[in-house]
């Protein structure tokens, strides 16, 4: 049985108790913006998404499916190993499934996501393993996590499902970051540019004291010359996810004060939200 979650619950989900986040869009959609601490786990990589997206397109709806489903079953020994591995499981003392299993789950899997249903009232094929449970999602909740979290549960894994996926996800962060009161009052620490404010925020980072390093998580220095140095580039909606992770995090610990650097609205590529 697969276990649907809102996004509002996801960063209990994932640092609280510790449950494993698997996206299964591709790398492309992942570089992007995903949730913090999630694990990429394609269902079909970059090519292989604009191959089947082709299809639907330009011939069928029905290609499409055949194409993907080809790809799917060239994958399911390593997407097996991978579940092994994220539930805290040892592959090679969890048997792989035989081809005639792998065809049968294959086939329940694309039955069950035809006829409209989620949760497979067939059997699984496999015995119940006692990994840690295994957190899915894509872009909106649809085919590609579905299909996923029903492959792990055919395998015996405990599986759930991010209802809305990244999209509902990142409603919930902008939703956050745009309410009236925060859980904590923010106090900013100000100084001249080259005064060491980020050595005094590092500092009290290494001490493990509430501070946001808004430079860290934009990926530059705030100043004219901040990307110096730094071949990674923010990205706006990776910056407001982590952002939004950092706060709850705190509120989890029920701090009363968050401490971060005098910054202007912009920051390298990135922008602050407005009501922060």
């Amino acid at each position: 049985m697969i276990k649907l979650i809102s996004a509002n619950e996801v960063f209990d989900t994932q640092s609280v108790m510790q449950t494993p986040l698997i996206d299964v869009r591709s790398q492309g959609e992942f570089d992007e913006a995903n949730i913090p601490g999630s694990h990429s786990l394609p269902l079909l990589n970059n090519e292989e998404r604009a191959e089947v997206g082709t299809l639907f397109k330009r011939v069928s709806p029905d290609a499409a499916w055949q194409r993907g489903t080809e790809i799917v079953r060239q994958k399911l020994p390593a997407f097996f190993s991978s579940f092994c591995e994220l539930s805290g499981l040892v592959t090679s003392s969890t048997h792989l499934p035989s081809p005639e299993v792998m065809e049968e789950i294959l086939t329940l899997i694309m039955t069950t996501l035809r006829d409209g249903h989620l949760d497979a009232k067939a059997s699984a094929p496999i015995a119940p393993k006692n990994g840690a449970p295994l957190t899915f999602y894509c872009w909106r909740g649809g085919a590609r996590s579905k299909s996923m979290a029903l492959l792990a549960c055919l395998f015996g894994f405990q599986a759930r499902l991010i209802e809305g996926g990244h999209k509902a996800f990142r409603n919930t962060v902008q939703e956050y970051l745009s309410q009236e009161n925060y859980p904590f009052k923010l106090c900013t620490i100000y100084g001249l540019t080259g005064s060491g404010k980020t050595r005094v925020l590092q500092e009290w980072l290494s001490e493990n004291k509430p501070v946001i390093d808004l430079e860290g998580l934009a990926y530059h220095r705030g100043s004219a010359f901040g990307q110096m140095g730094i071949d990674t580039y923010g990205r706006q909606k990776d910056f407001e996810n982590n952002l939004y992770w950092k706060m709850k995090w705190f509120e989890h610990r029920n701090e009363k004060c968050v401490v971060v650097e005098g910054e202007s609205r912009r920051i390298g590529r990135c922008f602050l939200p407005d009501r922060f």
